[in-house]
């Protein structure tokens, strides 16, 4: 019983990783759209930096500082999970309930939603290598960044930024599933990419929000999206409250997974009673 359970889990990982391979060698094949996405990372980082820059020069009750703000935008438009080239899986799905191309891959020996995850995964990999590390990198040199407030701080990052991802595949994941039932997905990832640059506090951090927006956000996923990550480099979350703050982070990757594999097990049920 033993030896089939990890030969299962032997033969899943393979096959997963082959995925993830598979999605990294189609990437390189459109290579130009990593640079693009980073022009495009660029061209927003300029923008919310002079923005923030004349908002700080003349308000007095921003009490961040001008740099800590700086490091905060730039390093939130570097990772950013909104940009328009982050879409692959929403959109695939999306597609492939309106053409019919979900039925290949039901019949597929992957579970559906860990096929779109393997993906997923493989294109986060390749936007981080060769989007968010190289806009990282030239936001050093041209809005002179901050590096992590601490050694922990980095670490921290690291980890909330894979938990980032774990939340904005669910999100992904769900708002795809929905075009079961709307037949369209395009306002609703216009959306999502809304949520992510606002109330993920992407491009304003959530403690300058106005005091009863502040409370309602906090209590919601979707700091976790953007704003949990970038605190926890520029330290505005403290080193001692890093590890409390991923776990409810993953708490909520967890409910999620949960809320969109019954979404997906009733839009499979709803396929199969229309006759797929």
């Amino acid at each position: 019983m033993i030896n089939k359970k990890l030969k299962f889990i032997s033969d899943s990982f393979i096959r997963h990783s082959g995925i993830v391979s598979v999605t990294l060698k189609s990437e390189m094949a459109y290579r130009f759209n990593f640079f693009t996405s980073i022009i495009w990372s660029m061209l927003t980082m300029a923008l919310v930096y002079f923005l923030w820059s004349a908002i700080h020069k003349s308000s007095t009750s921003i009490t961040i500082t001008f740099q800590s703000l700086v490091t905060y935008v730039c390093l939130g438009q570097a990772f950013s999970f909104g940009r328009p080239g982050q879409r692959h899986v929403l959109m695939r799905i999306g597609h492939g309930i309106r053409s019919g191309d979900v039925l290949l891959d039901m019949v597929r020996p992957t579970d559906y939603q860990m096929l779109n995850f393997s993906g997923s995964f493989g294109s986060f990999i390749m936007d981080t290598l060769f989007v968010s590390l190289p806009s990282y990198l030239l936001a050093f040199f041209i809005f002179h960044i901050d590096p992590p407030s601490s050694p922990a701080a980095a670490t921290g990052f690291i980890i909330s930024l894979l938990g980032a991802f774990f939340l904005v595949f669910s999100l992904d994941f769900l708002i795809g599933i929905m075009a079961f039932w709307t037949r369209s997905v395009w306002g609703l990832s216009y959306a999502k990419m809304a949520i992510i640059e606002i109330l993920a506090g992407t491009m304003v951090p959530l403690s300058l929000f106005p005091g009863w927006l502040q409370k309602v956000v906090l209590v919601l996923p979707f700091k976790d999206m953007a704003y949990t990550p970038l605190a926890i480099y520029v330290g505005q979350i403290e080193e001692n409250a890093i590890i409390p703050s991923i776990l409810i982070q993953f708490a909520w990757g967890v409910g999620l997974v949960l809320l969109t594999r019954l979404l997906w097990l009733k839009a499979r049920r709803r396929l199969e009673i229309q006759g797929g």
